[in-house]
């Protein structure tokens, strides 16, 4: 086990100590309890993320930039600032510096001149494959402790609590 899956474990050790051990927090509702316990997973889980992405020299914003124009190449800036829920004008600043990088491309749109859309360039789509065999690589450790029929639950839970806060999002904030 490397060092930094060793502070990622101490860490989950102190917060699952802090969520189950506080009087505070055994005040809270269930739901609640859910909450915080989602936000100390997320935080974990973009620490390690993190750590991946920074031996890139990489920041997550603009991975999943690359990730979402490697899936669906020609995208517009308004999709991708919808799919990385990034407003316009930081993410028109970001996609600026990463064509000077030469990592993505801009093309005029066909229909409308004014819209450009989207893609990455050879080199970028080149860094993007080998971030991700990195991150596959850390995937496939991150989860060898749980056996596969605790991974299929964890799967389909999340999958529906997945359904219901995409449902939330879409009648409290319009998010889709």
């Amino acid at each position: 086990m490397s060092s930094n899956h060793l502070l990622i474990d101490q860490r989950l050790i102190v917060t699952m100590k802090s969520i189950f051990v506080s009087e505070k927090h055994m005040e809270e509702t269930l739901n609640h309890q859910l909450h915080h316990l989602l936000l100390d997973i997320d935080l974990i889980y973009l620490g390690i993320n993190k750590n991946i992405l920074s031996k890139h020299g990489m920041r997550r914003v603009r991975y999943y930039t690359m990730r979402h124009l490697y899936l669906s190449p020609q995208l517009s800036l308004g999709e991708l600032s919808h799919l990385t829920l990034v407003d316009r004008a930081s993410l028109s600043r970001m996609v600026h510096t990463m064509e000077k990088d030469g990592l993505i491309d801009r093309e005029a749109d066909e229909v409308d001149r004014r819209l450009f859309k989207l893609s990455l360039t050879k080199d970028g789509e080149s860094l993007f494959k080998r971030v991700q065999a990195d991150m596959n690589a850390d995937i496939q450790s991150r989860f060898e402790g749980l056996s596969d029929e605790t991974k299929h639950r964890l799967l389909e839970l999340n999958l529906e609590l997945k359904h219901v806060l995409s449902e939330h999002a879409q009648a409290e904030v319009g998010l889709e």
